[in-house]
């Protein structure tokens, strides 16, 4: 899946047509082909939105102009009650040299089925659909762009809880943040450098600090009020995390 994104990124499209087909394939790898030949999918044009923060005309749009290119075929566009769906077939150009997992028949009573590989894609997507929610939340006008999206995938495929991450985009709003994924970039880096990976952890840590520092005043200025607390995200770079 990382292969597919950098490849993605790397392409000519413009930064929503690029985001747009990030989501497809997200899509493709979390619930999986609506065939056994082709890597097909049916998606709302809600569903897409949603995903993208873009208002369903423009990624509808983005669908069509990226229609009949080396990346999807759009074959369909269907109602179900009040809801159009899109029946598209994703693609990976021939030059692209990516291949998508190796599929495994599993026999099901009479019938052999053809099913994808993919359980730690399944939990891989299913915390990027925290961190997209999240995101989505906090940032209603900003859509996140593939190369975001790249970078906070990143630090998932690394051990990166989904809760962690999610706990710093909450607080980056907060702090009106001009470049959001370049401040949670550095919090994450350092993060995991210090083997801190989960919101517990981090919790922990934060819990560690104050301690330390509350001894330490008690120590030197008995007589002196305990000092009220930053958060726990500025006093972590207070200590140097920045």
């Amino acid at each position: 899946m990382n292969q597919i994104l950098e490849e993605i990124w790397q392409s000519s499209f413009k930064s929503n047509e690029k985001l747009i087909l990030a989501i497809l394939w997200s899509f493709l790898f979390k619930y999986g082909s609506e065939s056994d030949e082709k890597e097909i999918i049916k998606i709302s044009k809600i569903e897409l939105a949603e995903s993208s923060s873009l208002d369903s005309n423009k990624s509808g749009r983005i669908i069509t102009d990226l229609d009949d290119s080396d990346w999807l075929i759009l074959h369909d566009i269907s109602t179900d009650g009040f809801i159009e769906k899109l029946e598209i077939e994703l693609l990976i150009p021939d030059d692209a040299g990516i291949s998508l997992p190796d599929k495994e028949i599993i026999n099901n009573g009479d019938k052999e089925e053809i099913k994808i590989s993919q359980n730690k894609l399944d939990n891989d997507h299913s915390d990027m659909d925290i961190i997209i929610s999240f995101w989505r939340k906090h940032f209603q006008k900003r859509p996140m762009t593939p190369t975001e999206y790249t970078y906070l995938k990143g630090f998932v495929d690394k051990g990166m809880e989904a809760k962690l991450i999610a706990e710093l985009l909450s607080y980056t709003k907060t702090q009106s943040i001009n470049n959001p994924i370049s401040y949670i970039r550095k919090i994450l880096t350092d993060l995991y450098n210090n083997d801190i990976y989960t919101l517990n952890q981090y919790l922990e840590q934060d819990r560690e600090l104050k301690n330390i520092g509350e001894k330490s005043i008690s120590k030197n200025n008995p007589g002196e009020k305990k000092r009220n607390r930053k958060d726990k995200v500025s006093e972590l770079e207070e200590e140097g995390w920045d």
